[in-house]
């Protein structure tokens, strides 16, 4: 094998290892959580990012946003901690924000950041 043949195979080797890599680690965070409001909302694959979309809610004013995507640019940090961008509804302003998975999968911590002030809240995982 010539020098050039086999720096584009190591290369390729990179870039699957890269691709099934992050597909492991988003699968941490893959699925449906139930919130402290009890709205259902799903993370979903989106290009090289994830989005979080409300897929139900209780509360009847919260129902308006069943379908919008309150999560965006969402990708893998380092370990079970991920950092994306969590949206309001109501204003659309948009956050940055940490989300932390539990030891055992089933916990996920969201927090979020706005200038000094920070907004914790724990989600379980329902699917």
């Amino acid at each position: 094998m010539n020098r050039n043949k086999f720096y584009l195979l190591f290369l390729l080797l990179i870039a699957m290892a890269n691709v099934s890599a992050q597909s492991v680690n988003d699968k941490l965070l893959l699925g449906k959580w139930l919130t402290k409001d009890y709205a259902v909302v799903e993370f979903i694959p989106s290009g090289k990012t994830i989005v979080m979309k409300q897929i139900s809610s209780k509360i009847e004013k919260e129902k308006k946003d069943n379908g919008k995507i309150l999560g965006k640019d969402i990708t893998h940090a380092s370990g079970k901690e991920f950092k994306g961008i969590m949206i309001n509804p109501e204003n659309n302003k948009e956050y940055n924000s940490l989300l932390i998975i539990s030891d055992d999968s089933k916990k996920l911590l969201l927090k979020v950041k706005w200038g000094f002030l920070n907004f914790n809240e724990n989600w379980v995982r329902i699917q």
